[in-house]
């Protein structure tokens, strides 16, 4: 939370422009259980859902998250395939999959 405060007050003094700090789950919809799962990190004001991003952003959330699904395949996959490209993971994994 420094870093934010920090980084908005060097926008401010930079650019004149006053940045506020919003923290986003994306996935929650209860700000209380944000404000909770960040361990009180951010206040109620400062905690947005994922639709209420997507309206200041004038983006279809439903559209959104339907495109996310899906993509969740391919996405995982090509973590997957990543991932076990590290020999330290893949020889982990192994060891783990006996």
């Amino acid at each position: 939370m420094d870093s934010l405060q920090a980084t908005a007050r060097d926008l401010a003094r930079q650019t004149g422009f006053k940045a506020q700090i919003y923290f986003c789950s994306f996935n929650q919809g209860d700000k209380a259980a944000i404000v909770l799962g960040a361990k009180g990190r951010f206040s109620t004001e400062q905690v947005m859902t994922g639709r209420e991003l997507c309206d200041i952003l004038r983006i279809d959330f439903e559209s959104f998250v339907a495109a996310r699904k899906r993509e969740q395949a391919a996405n995982l996959e090509y973590f997957l395939r990543d991932l076990v490209s590290v020999p330290e993971i893949a020889s982990r994994l192994r060891e783990l999959l006996k």
